[in-house]
């Protein structure tokens, strides 16, 4: 049910988007953002923010179809108040992720760590971690300083990323600072 009267929790990670109601009983379609194996698959709570408005629900079921995700909803009950939904964020909070695998990372928790290359020297921080199909590339934003590249991508593969230690918030990459 809508516990819309509840705080959001600080930790909510965007993770797909409502594209439309779906039959007539108030499901939702949903496209999950790295397709329809992540988290939301398995998710029992959602978020839902649309016109600046977030609030939880409880998944009472959900499914496959194809690339994205047909959710059912505690409290949702008909086609109009689904398709009132259309174009709503769905978030789940971070602290309810899986524990990764000791060689998995998730990339929302890249973003905000810094990133040495060659000679020590600060790259600077991850604002987003982007796959276009051809694999993940980091996007670093350099701290201030006129001789910087203010932004740039590093693929995120074991030939440049040579260390990543979320403790501290730090990723080593084996990048020429003067490279673009």
């Amino acid at each position: 049910m809508d516990s819309g009267r509840m705080k959001p929790p600080t930790d909510l990670i965007d993770m797909g988007r409502v594209l439309d109601a779906f039959g007539v009983r108030g499901q939702l379609k949903v496209e999950p953002y790295g397709g329809p194996g992540t988290s939301l698959a398995s998710a029992r709570r959602i978020w839902l923010t649309r016109e600046g408005q977030t609030s939880e629900w409880t998944v009472l079921q959900r499914q496959v179809h194809g690339q994205t995700l047909i959710l059912s909803l505690e409290g949702f009950a008909d086609r109009e108040f689904a398709a009132s939904w259309k174009g709503a964020q769905v978030a789940l909070s971070r602290a309810r992720f899986p524990q990764a695998d000791d060689d998995e990372i998730y990339w929302v928790d890249l973003i905000g760590c810094e990133v040495i290359g060659q000679r020590e020297v600060s790259l600077g921080t991850v604002l987003a971690v982007q796959d276009h199909g051809g694999g993940p590339f980091l996007q670093i934003r350099a701290g201030d300083g006129a001789d910087r590249i203010p932004e740039r991508l590093i693929p995120f593969v074991k030939t440049y990323i040579t260390e990543v230690d979320l403790a501290q918030r730090r990723i080593i990459a084996d990048w020429d600072p003067d490279w673009d």
